[in-house]
């Protein structure tokens, strides 16, 4: 739903995490991001573009004002089983919210926005960094993004998008996958 190369900013969205912001070419090696607010999802997975850093938490640990507030991570790659961490997710008028990080808020911060040029050491130098959402309920057919038209994708927990068209080759991985990619046996 949401990419950024290996670069020394943040992405490029102001939208809080909400998924209304859309911008760039999906799948380019430019910052991207599809419209994912009126997908129906409770989890989010944040990855650097080398998978080797990444974050499973769920959507009501993101939503909501918040300042060095203690937040649910379900998962990481720093901790297999739940944990908080302090974050950042202020009113509108800080737009580099929300921050992210794997533990308390500057520590392998995996999430900033507004284009921000600073706490970019894991976009930076491990490939990027990546949004994906899930419903974990498995209520909801996931989709995947194929060329020029959506295709469903029974099997896709994890997706980068939904309901959207793009031209582009499919990119939603499965989750044997992404698992695979995060030396995990299940999420």
């Amino acid at each position: 739903m949401r990419s950024i190369p290996q670069q020394n900013k943040w992405h490029p969205s102001t939208d809080k995490l909400v998924g209304n912001d859309v911008y760039g070419k999906p799948f380019s090696n430019t910052p991207w991001s599809v419209k994912f607010s009126d997908s129906n999802y409770d989890q989010y997975m944040f990855t650097t573009g080398d998978y080797t850093k990444w974050m499973v938490t769920s959507k009501d640990s993101i939503i909501g004002w918040y300042s060095n507030g203690y937040r649910s991570v379900l998962k990481s790659s720093t901790n297999a089983t739940p944990y908080v961490a302090r974050w950042y997710r202020r009113t509108p008028h800080n737009p580099e919210d929300p921050w992210l990080s794997l533990g308390n808020y500057n520590s392998d911060v995996i999430y900033g926005a507004n284009a921000y040029p600073g706490n970019y050491n894991l976009p930076g130098t491990k490939g990027g960094a990546k949004v994906f959402i899930r419903d974990s309920t498995g209520n909801t057919d996931l989709e995947c993004l194929g060329p020029s038209t959506l295709k469903a994708n029974k099997g896709c927990q994890w997706t980068p998008a939904a309901q959207t068209t793009v031209q582009s080759k499919c990119e939603c991985r499965d989750t044997s996958f992404i698992l695979d990619r995060l030396g995990q046996k299940s999420l």
